[in-house]
C-alpha cells in the first residue's frame, strides 16, 4: 500500500496503520517501537496577541509618599483567562535636584482589571525598581540626571476582561522642596504580549 487510503494514514512496507488526526493535532511519536500517532499540539509559550501605545506626554511628580500615574500605560483585553501579560513599558526617567545630594526616583507597574482600580502589580509590590545617579551636570542650581528605564514584567491577570497597565512614580526621598522626578518623554511607550501559558 502507500499514500492515503480511505480514512486511514498508511505507512509504506512498515505495516503500521493509524487513524487520521482532527484540526490542530500533529503527527509525532507516541514512545520507542510504537506507532506515530496524531495528539494535540504542545501548549504554553505562544504569543497570541500584541499591542502598543506611544505617549509624548512627560510626567513630572514631586511626592516622596504617594506614587503619581504616568501617561505611560497600555491596554489589552485577554483571549484566554488563563493567558499571562508581558508588560514592556519604555520611558526617559528625569531626576531633578538643587543639591549634590539629588533625590532618587521609584518605578512601579500598576494594573487595573476591568474598570476596577488600579492597582500595583504584585512582582512590582517588594522590588520597585530604584535609580539613583551621581552628579552628572550642573546647570546653575539644579542638577539633572536621566536614564531610559525599562521595568518589564511578566502577570497573570486571570481574565478575558480589558487590562490596563500603568507605570507609576515617586522620589525615592524627601530633600528639598524643588527637587522632583519625571517620566515618560518624547519615545515613551508601552507593549503588552498575551503570553498562552496553558
Amino acid at each position: 500500500m502507500s499514500g492515503i487510503v480511505g480514512s486511514r494514514f498508511n505507512i509504506r512496507g512498515s505495516g503500521l496503520v493509524g487513524s487520521l488526526g482532527t484540526d490542530g493535532q500533529v503527527f509525532t511519536s507516541s514512545g520507542a517501537g510504537a506507532g506515530a500517532v496524531f495528539e494535540a499540539a504542545a501548549g504554553g509559550g505562544k504569543i497570541l496577541q500584541v499591542v502598543n501605545r506611544d505617549s509624548a506626554t512627560n510626567t513630572t511628580v514631586t511626592d516622596h509618599v504617594a506614587f503619581g500615574a504616568t501617561d505611560v500605560y497600555c491596554a489589552i483585553t485577554p483571549t484566554l483567562d488563563t493567558s499571562k501579560i508581558f508588560v514592556i513599558p519604555s520611558g526617559y526617567a528625569d531626576i531633578y535636584g538643587t543639591s549634590e545630594v539629588c533625590t532618587r526616583i521609584r518605578i512601579r507597574v500598576y494594573v487595573d482589571i476591568a474598570g476596577g482600580g488600579y492597582n500595583v502589580v504584585s512582582q512590582f509590590d517588594y522590588n520597585a525598581i530604584q535609580v539613583q545617579y551621581q552628579n552628572v551636570s550642573d546647570s546653575g542650581d539644579e542638577i539633572i540626571h536621566g536614564a531610559w528605564i525599562v521595568p518589564n514584567c511578566l502577570h497573570d491577570p486571570a481574565t478575558t476582561s480589558e487590562v490596563t497597565y500603568k507605570v507609576y512614580i515617586r522620589k525615592d526621598i524627601e530633600n528639598l522642596a524643588g527637587d522632583h522626578v519625571k517620566y515618560g518623554g518624547v519615545a515613551a511607550t508601552m507593549t503588552l504580549m498575551e503570553v498562552d501559558d496553558a
